[in-house]
């Protein structure tokens, strides 16, 4: 190669004879660089011919590139830079970029060994994610390599913790005059030594940090908000929150809740519970009451058969023979037969027309979750048919109903045969009925 100075030379070409000057210019150059001469060197033609300088630049050595067994021989590894998340809880979703770098400016590429943690990874960038991943301790083993097969390794384990589990039900009630004690029942997958704090109490109520015992030495009469804390080694946390009633020690307590719907013409119960802090003999009357409607003077234990739609307000009185006294309020609201049926054919009738019209989300509206589940596969399949499937058909005639279902017989009248098919409605939460089984 030409290691020389700058050499500066003028080339002027005129036909064959200025070819043959350049042709001899460059062999001179050739020669001159050999030589390490300093000189310029210089052709010239006439004034009309055009001129071409060329600039011979010192500089360093050029470098060629190795063979690839040579470049191979030479390479060097990835370096992994990053320092890896190595716990998280077990409702968390799991994110670690891994970032590294290669000191030939090689394309890197990444991969996981263990493909069991249920982990994944972005081959080009390195993320390492995953969710829902199992508690407890995962060996992780993360690989980076170049495009030439040297490769580096981190190795860390993962640990998924879980947040502690409270297991025990707090006593929502208690009585002035009486100290009120909850033993917290708690445990951890992880971590056996928990921590219990109140996070919120009315004053004077405390907690056992260790035992996770709670108590109340005097309590006052009133709601009071509690929320207690369970931690764990790990920094897990779980929270027990409820609402305290502390009611007078002489007075009693309905803890249930009534029934407020019924049908006319079908039976009507309901059956109190009561808290006291006595098993005292107690005595129940009807205060406010239906025509009809009676009680178990000793149970408290109601029955009653309306015989006509309406609202009926209802108060039951308790009486122990300590002259404690409680009582429950409520309404019931009786509901027409002729009402219900109608109610329930116009959700029968959607459901079907929906499916005529092919308008499959619509028509689950109308029916239950078990429903759902059962014979949307087989109304999908009998879509096209649903037209006369859905035809001839006559009244459904009611066979049972209470506060939470309802029975039909619907009459089919195929090739001059009665068929009868008995299809289930269920009341939702809101009192809506809805289509259970055909």
């Amino acid at each position: 190669m030409c290691q020389g100075r700058h050499h500066l030379i003028t080339i002027s070409i005129n036909s064959k004879l200025g070819i043959a000057y350049c042709l001899l210019g460059i062999f001179m150059l050739f020669i001159g660089c050999a030589q390490q001469n300093d000189a310029p060197f210089e052709l010239q033609g006439d004034d009309n011919n055009q001129s071409i300088q060329t600039e011979i630049i010192e500089d360093e050595p050029l470098v060629e590139m190795p063979p690839d067994s040579d470049r191979a021989s030479s390479n060097k590894h990835p370096i992994i830079l990053s320092d890896p998340v190595t716990q998280i809880n077990v409702d968390q979703p799991y994110v670690y970029t891994a970032i590294a770098i290669d000191p030939d400016g090689d394309t890197i590429s990444w991969s996981l060994i263990d493909q069991n943690s249920g982990l994944n990874i972005n081959p080009l960038s390195g993320i390492i994610y995953g969710s829902n991943l199992n508690p407890g301790i995962h060996n992780i083993q993360l690989s980076v390599q170049d495009e030439l097969g040297a490769n580096s390794e981190q190795q860390f384990t993962l640990t998924v913790t879980q947040n502690p589990t409270i297991h025990s039900l707090a006593p929502k009630y208690t009585f002035t005059g009486y100290k009120y004690i909850y033993q917290i029942l708690a445990t951890s997958v992880d971590d056996t030594n928990l921590i219990y704090t109140l996070d919120t109490a009315p004053s004077g109520m405390i907690i056992n940090e260790i035992k996770g015992k709670l108590e109340w030495e005097n309590p006052v009469k009133g709601n009071h908000p509690v929320n207690i804390k369970v931690n764990s080694a790990s920094g897990n946390i779980v929270n027990q929150e409820f609402a305290l009633s502390v009611l007078d020690e002489n007075s009693l307590l309905i803890t249930s809740n009534p029934e407020v719907n019924a049908y006319e013409s079908h039976p009507y119960q309901y059956k109190p519970s009561i808290l006291s802090i006595t098993e005292l003999e107690k005595t129940f009357t009807l205060i406010g009451a239906a025509p009809g409607m009676e009680i178990d003077k000793f149970t408290g234990h109601i029955r009653w058969t309306p015989s006509n739609p309406g609202i009926y307000p209802v108060e039951i009185l308790v009486v122990d023979i300590d002259g404690r006294k409680g009582n429950q309020v409520f309404e019931i609201q009786v509901r027409s037969l002729e009402d219900i049926d109608t109610e329930i054919n116009e959700v029968l009738q959607k459901v079907f027309d929906n499916f005529v019209a092919k308008d499959i989300n619509v028509a689950r509206n109308f029916m239950s979750g078990e429903a759902q589940a059962n014979y949307l596969p087989v109304f999908n399949a009998l879509l096209p048919h649903m037209e006369e499937i859905t035809a001839n058909l006559d009244k459904m005639e009611r066979v049972t109903i209470n506060n939470t279902s309802a029975e039909y017989i619907i009459p089919r009248t195929l090739d001059n045969e009665t068929r009868l098919y008995l299809v289930t409605f269920v009341a939702d939460s809101e009192g809506s009925w809805k289509l259970n089984s055909l």
